[in-house]
C-alpha cells in the first residue's frame, strides 16, 4: 500500500523549552556531536530543523505520510527523526513520551488470537514473549534482536542449540510457524504487497498497519493539544494528566492487546558536558599547564589574530611586501589550519606532548575579539567592540626642503590641472579644490554629491585619480569603465573604497540607472554582495568622480542636490602630459601635494551644501526639464506676444491660445520629438497655482487659464536663466596657494 495523503502535527514549545532550543543551536557543533552521538550530516539536518522552528515561533509543522511498509514517517525532518537524546534535552522533561509497550509482538499476539485461534497451542512460548518479554532478554539478545529475527526472512537460522536453552530456540521455531501461517493465509490480511517481499517483510508491514491504525485512534484523541507521532507511540505536552492519558490510551488499545507506558524523557547536559572530552578544545585531563607559556604565546598571537562574533569568524592581519596592510576573515576550519604552527608543549605522564595553542585561546574569555569588522578611514577611530581595517594613508608627511617649499612647482601644476578640468571657471575650480581637500580632511564624512566632468579626448582624466591612488594607496581607489559593474547585482569591488572613477558614462544607463546611482552617492550604508555569498552592509565614504563624452549622460532635476557638473578645457600640450607624470611618479612631490591638501583652509565647506551651478550643470539640468517650464517663463517675460489678456484684475490665456503657441513655441526651440500632453500641462499649471476655469469673452464662454505673471516670472528665472561664469587666469590659481 502506498499513501500519497500526507498529514500535519503540531507541537507548540513552551518557554522553558524554547529556552533549550537557543542552548542547543547555540553549542559548538564538535560538542553536539559529541554530546548527543549524532553524525555530522545529521547534526546539519536537526540544526536547521530547530532553526526553523526558531522562525516559525517555536511551533512545528511537520508531515508525515505512510510508507509502503504501513508505517507513519515524517517527510524530511521531524519530531519523530530526532534521536531520543537531542529530543529529552530539548522537551526539558516537560513532555510525554507515551508508547505502545512490546509493540511488534503484541500484535503478533493479536493476530494469533483473531486469525490462527484454533492453532493458538502452537504459540504459547510466542504469546508468553509478548506479555513477559523481560525473562527472555538474559540470553544476551535485546528487544531489537528479537524484532530482527521477527522481521528477517528466515527465522531458524538463529537457532543455536549448544550455546542457548531450550526455551530461546522454542521461541525462534515458533516465530517461524507464525510466519509461515502468515504466508499460507496472506489473503485474509487485505494488503497488497509487492512481489519481491518475502514473508518476514510482509509480516511487517501487517503488524504496523495494525499499529497505525491504533496510532491514529490516539492521535484523534488528542488532535486539540501539543502531539506528535513517534513510530509507535506519541509525544504530547504535560498539560494532560498522566494517569488520565495512559487509560484511554490502554481503552483503546485493548481491541489489539497493547499497554501504553509513559517513557522518561531525561538527559541532564551538565552532567555530560563534564564527562566529555573534546581533543581540540579541551587540555588533556593529567596534563601540567604551564600559564606562562600560554601568556607569552598570547601576547605574540594576539598581534596578528582575533575572533570576530557578527558573522561568527577569525581574523589575520598581515602585511604584504609593498607595506599594504591587509585583512582577511576565515572560517573556523580555515583558521585552525592556518594557525596550526602554534604549538604549547605539556608535561604529561607519558612525557612531553604537543597541544593546538587554539584550542586553549578559542576558551579564553579574554582573548582578542570584536564584534564585527568594518571600515571607517580615520586612525583615531576607537571602539573596543569594532575592528576598523583602515590602516592609513599611503602617502606620510614628510619635511619638505626649504628650496622646494619656496617654488612649490608641483602644487601649481596639480591645481593647474584642476583648472583645466573645470575649464577655468573660478566657482568650479575653487569647489573642486575644496572637494578633494575635504576628502583628505573629514574622509568619514560623506560628500552626499558626486562630479560629473564633460572632458574632450586625451585632456587626462584619469591624471587625477592616479594621483589618489598614490596618496591614498591603491587598494582605496577603484577605476571602472562601466558603470554597469557598479551598479549591478554583483557590488561587493566597492568595500573599503573612497575613491570611484566611472569613465564613459552612458546616456542610456545613465538615466536607468538614476536611482541606483543616487543611492551610492547618498547613502550612508550599502549592500553589497558577491557571486554566490551572502549580501553584507557596509559603511559609504564614497568620492564619485564621473566622465563622460554623452550630450545628456545623466538626470538631472530642477531641484537636485546630488551632482556638479563641470565642462573640461580642451587638451594641453604633449609636454604638459609628460611633467605631469614625472611628476606622478615622484614621491617627494606627491608627499608635497599631499601635504598641501591636508592643510588647505576649507574653512566650513560642506560638500552637497556650498554646491555651485555651472553652465554645464544648467545645460544637463535643462535637457531633463519639461519644456512647459520653459514656455511659462517666456510667456511670463513676453505676455504680449502671447495675448495675455486682463481680466477683471486678473491676467489670463485662452486655453486654445495656450496650448496652439506651446506647439509652436516646441517647433521654433528645436523640440520636435516633444508631444504635448494636455493632461500632463493641466497638472503641472495647477502646481504653480495657474487656475482652470470658463469666464465670458465677448458674451461667449471660453475656457481660460489664470496666470500670475510676475509670480511666474521670478519662479522660473532661478530654474532657467543662464549668466556668465568669468575666466580663471593662471595668475589666479597662483594667488590661492
Amino acid at each position: 500500500m502506498t499513501a500519497s495523503i500526507s498529514q500535519t502535527y503540531s507541537y507548540e514549545f513552551n518557554i522553558d523549552q524554547q529556552s533549550k532550543i537557543n542552548e542547543f543551536l547555540t553549542l559548538p557543533s564538535k560538542q553536539i556531536r559529541s554530546l548527543f552521538s549524532i553524525e555530522n550530516t545529521n547534526y546539519q539536518k536537526i540544526k536547521r530543523y530547530f532553526s526553523n522552528i526558531k522562525s516559525d515561533n517555536y511551533k512545528t509543522k511537520d508531515k508525515y505520510t505512510i510508507d509502503d511498509c504501513g508505517r507513519m514517517f515524517g517527510i524530511k525532518t521531524t519530531l519523530q527523526s530526532i534521536s531520543n537524546k537531542v529530543l529529552a534535552f530539548i522537551l526539558n522533561n516537560e513532555a510525554y513520551d507515551i508508547d505502545m509497550k512490546n509493540a511488534s509482538f503484541s500484535f503478533v499476539a493479536h493476530i494469533i488470537n483473531t486469525n490462527f485461534v484454533h492453532d493458538i497451542d502452537k504459540f504459547k512460548t510466542l504469546i508468553d514473549y509478548a506479555n513477559n518479554r523481560d525473562k527472555y532478554l538474559k540470553y544476551g539478545f535485546d528487544k531489537m534482536k528479537w524484532i530482527e529475527i521477527l522481521f528477517c526472512k528466515k527465522s531458524k537460522s538463529y537457532i543455536n542449540k549448544d550455546k542457548y536453552e531450550k526455551e530461546f530456540n522454542r521461541l525462534i521455531l515458533e516465530i517461524d510457524i507464525f510466519k509461515q501461517l502468515v504466508h499460507d493465509n496472506i489473503d485474509d490480511f487485505g494488503i497488497d504487497f509487492k512481489d519481491d517481499k518475502h514473508i518476514g517483510s510482509k509480516v511487517s508491514t501487517i503488524i504496523y498497519h495494525l499499529e497505525h491504525n491504533l496510532l491514529q485512534k490516539v492521535l484523534h484523541v488528542y488532535k486539540q493539544n501539543s502531539i506528535t507521532p513517534k513510530f509507535d507511540g506519541v509525544v504530547i505536552d504535560k498539560d494532560l494528566d498522566l494517569d488520565v492519558v495512559l487509560d484511554k490510551c490502554n481503552k483503546l488499545g485493548e481491541e489489539y492487546g497493547v499497554k501504553f507506558i509513559n517513557k522518561e524523557l531525561s538527559f541532564n547536559i551538565d552532567e555530560t558536558l563534564d564527562s566529555i572530552k573534546s581533543p581540540e578544545y579541551e587540555v588533556e585531563e593529567n596534563a601540567s599547564f604551564n600559564e606562562g607559556k600560554y601568556l607569552e604565546m598570547k601576547e605574540v598571537f594576539e598581534e596578528d589574530y582575533f575572533f570576530v562574533e557578527n558573522p561568527l569568524s577569525f581574523g589575520y592581519q598581515y602585511t604584504l611586501t609593498d607595506g599594504t596592510i591587509r585583512t582577511s576573515l576565515y572560517s573556523e576550519a580555515q583558521f585552525k589550519t592556518l594557525v596550526k604552527t602554534f604549538q604549547l608543549e605539556q608535561m604529561t605522564p607519558l612525557g612531553i606532548r604537543k597541544f593546538d595553542f587554539f584550542g586553549y585561546w578559542i576558551q579564553d574569555v579574554n582573548r582578542r575579539s570584536y564584534k564585527k569588522v568594518s571600515w571607517i578611514p580615520d586612525l583615531d577611530y576607537k571602539d573596543p567592540q569594532i575592528f576598523n581595517n583602515f590602516t592609513g594613508f599611503k602617502a606620510k608627511k614628510l619635511n619638505i626642503s626649504n628650496e622646494r617649499t619656496k617654488n612649490k612647482k608641483s602644487i601649481i601644476k596639480f591645481i593647474s590641472h584642476l583648472s583645466l578640468l573645470t575649464n577655468d571657471e573660478i566657482p568650479a575650480f575653487k569647489y573642486l579644490l575644496n572637494y578633494i581637500c575635504h576628502m583628505f580632511q573629514k574622509p568619514t564624512e560623506l560628500p552626499q554629491t558626486a562630479l560629473l566632468f564633460k572632458s574632450y579626448e586625451g585632456v587626462g582624466k584619469d591624471f587625477l585619480t592616479n594621483f589618489f591612488a598614490k596618496m591614498l594607496g591603491n587598494s582605496l581607489v577603484k577605476k571602472e569603465e562601466d558603470m554597469i559593474n557598479v551598479l549591478g547585482n554583483f557590488n561587493i569591488s566597492l568595500q573599503n573604497k573612497l575613491v570611484l572613477q566611472i569613465n564613459e558614462i552612458n546616456g542610456k544607463v545613465g538615466h536607468e540607472k538614476k536611482d541606483c546611482l543616487k543611492n551610492l552617492i547618498t547613502a550612508e550604508e550599502l549592500n553589497l554582495t558577491a557571486k554566490g555569498k551572502d549580501t553584507i552592509e557596509y559603511p559609504n565614504f564614497l568620492r564619485i568622480f564621473l566622465f563622460t563624452n554623452n550630450l545628456n549622460p545623466i538626470s538631472i532635476s530642477p531641484d537636485n542636490r546630488r551632482y556638479l557638473c563641470f565642462k573640461t578645457g580642451k587638451p594641453k600640450s604633449k609636454q604638459y602630459y609628460i611633467k605631469l607624470g614625472e611628476m606622478l611618479n615622484d614621491d617627494n612631490s606627491i608627499n608635497e601635494i599631499y601635504t598641501f591638501l591636508k592643510n588647505y583652509d576649507i574653512g566650513n565647506f560642506c560638500p552637497h551644501i556650498h554646491r555651485c551651478e555651472t553652465s554645464y550643470y544648467k545645460s544637463i539640468q535643462q535637457q531633463n526639464t519639461n519644456p512647459i517650464y520653459e514656455y511659462i517663463y517666456d510667456i511670463s517675460c513676453n505676455p504680449k506676444e502671447y495675448n495675455i489678456i486682463n481680466h477683471k484684475d486678473k491676467q489670463i490665456i485662452t486655453s486654445y491660445d495656450f496650448e496652439t503657441n506651446y506647439k509652436i513655441w516646441l517647433m521654433e526651440n528645436d523640440y520636435n520629438n516633444i508631444i504635448p500632453n494636455s493632461k500632463t500641462n493641466k497638472c503641472l499649471l495647477a502646481d504653480l497655482g495657474c487656475k482652470a476655469k470658463r469666464v465670458y469673452l465677448n458674451k461667449e464662454q471660453t475656457r481660460v487659464i489664470e496666470l500670475d505673471i510676475e509670480f511666474l516670472k521670478n519662479e522660473m528665472v532661478s530654474q532657467f536663466k543662464v549668466q556668465k561664469t568669468s575666466n580663471l587666469e593662471i595668475i589666479t590659481i597662483d594667488k590661492t596657494i
